[in-house]
């Protein structure tokens, strides 16, 4: 390929101020100006390690040779073949002269068929076989480079961009360890964490704002790596009782259990009414009464199974925001009648097999037995929102 001053590529290569990826942009198209690439003061490291990969040869020293062109070649040229004109004139004229002019004189001439001695015969052998041909092997081709790397950037949002990506790459290496789980919602808020990827995919933004929400991203990634290690920990059942073993079995250890409800709920109510259990602000714990005189195993197992009836009621919202929770479409017709407590009661005596929200002087619950139908509802809700239900 030509190279001068019509070369754009050869101008921009020889430019101490070009821009690193223009070089680069430049070397994945024209591998002739490697060898200038190469020396070029802003060419970065990955570039040269780039070339020296995919075309050793323009990392090696090369010298080219001018060629030697002008009027002295001409000349030598015109006056080599007057000389050779010359001789060839000065022999026709000797030859001329030694020939004699008198017909008288000259010998008579043998016949051209008498003087010519036979040929001998050349009978050519023809071999009984063919060695065969040696194989073509292909000519050895160059493969393809891989595209020259991209200049480092120096913009700051594109670092932001960066290191959120690599965050999202964790985050989402994490969330897959959930899936299945029935509170994986809850847990990863990766509804949230979509959003604000969606967000950092927008272009124009300003510095301020994209670390805003790759801070956030982060916070949710760090999150998400605390909830894995103390769900690790939690699996262990440390009170060693079949209630926090239900808790830990039924969320895979991702939902916690307190034992102090009756300091961190609401324990105003009325009459001989006590407080067995709540969920908080933070959707994944429960928090439970400990047993005592009037508040045994019974009453516990079933408190336990209507707070976890909340905490799925809190992951259906999740799974389907902004759309309607299959919930709300269940509250909407009338079931449960109207009351997501009510509800929390049917999925208790559904999935312990509970007749009613007595056993003896004790009761519990918001006083509404579902019947059939319900119970049947209560069922499909759970397969909707795939979250656990007995046999």
């Amino acid at each position: 390929m030509a190279m001068g001053p019509a070369d754009r590529d050869w101008l921009a290569a020889r430019d101490p101020n070009a821009h690193p990826q223009l070089l680069a942009d430049i070397a994945a198209r024209r591998w002739d100006l490697h060898a200038l690439i190469a020396q070029h003061p802003r060419a970065y490291p990955q570039l040269r390690q780039w070339i020296a990969a995919v075309n050793p040869n323009s990392m090696r020293p090369q010298q080219l040779t001018p060629r030697r062109s002008g009027a002295w070649g001409w000349v030598i040229g015109v006056g080599s073949l007057t000389l050779v004109g010359a001789v060839a004139l000065i022999s026709a004229l000797i030859s001329s002269s030694l020939v004699p002019s008198d017909p008288d004189t000259r010998q008579p001439r043998t016949p051209l068929a008498s003087r010519q001695a036979p040929l001998p015969s050349r009978q050519i052998p023809i071999p009984t076989h063919r060695a065969p041909l040696p194989s073509r092997q292909p000519l050895p081709t160059r493969p393809a480079p891989q595209p020259a790397p991209s200049a480092p950037s120096t913009d700051p949002v594109a670092k932001v961009i960066a290191a959120f990506k690599k965050d999202r790459d964790k985050f989402n290496t994490l969330a897959a360890k959930l899936n299945g789980n029935p509170v994986a919602p809850l847990v990863t808020n990766e509804r949230r964490f979509r959003y604000l990827e969606g967000y950092l995919s927008q272009s124009g933004l300003s510095e301020s704002n994209a670390k805003k929400a790759a801070t956030e991203a982060r916070q949710h990634l760090e999150s998400l790596e605390k909830a894995i290690a103390a769900a690790k920990k939690r699996r262990g059942n440390s009170s060693g009782t079949s209630i926090e073993q239900y808790v830990d079995d039924s969320a895979d250890g991702f939902v916690a259990l307190s034992w102090d409800a009756t300091t961190a709920c609401n324990s105003k109510l009325k009459g001989d009414m006590k407080i067995g259990g709540c969920v908080k602000d933070n959707k994944a714990k429960i928090h439970l009464r400990r047993r005592d005189g009037t508040f045994g195993q019974w009453s516990q197992k079933m408190i336990v199974v209507h707070e976890m009836a909340h905490v799925y009621q809190v992951v259906d919202e999740e799974r389907n925001w902004p759309k309607a929770s299959e919930m709300d479409k269940l509250l909407k017709k009338g079931l449960f009648r109207g009351s997501h407590e009510s509800m929390a009661d049917c999925y208790s005596l559904e999935y312990l097999d509970e007749p009613d929200l007595k056993q003896g002087n004790a009761w519990v619950g918001y006083g509404y037995v579902c019947n059939a139908s319900e119970r049947k509802a209560i069922r499909k809700w759970a397969a909707d929102v795939n979250v656990p239900m007995t046999d």
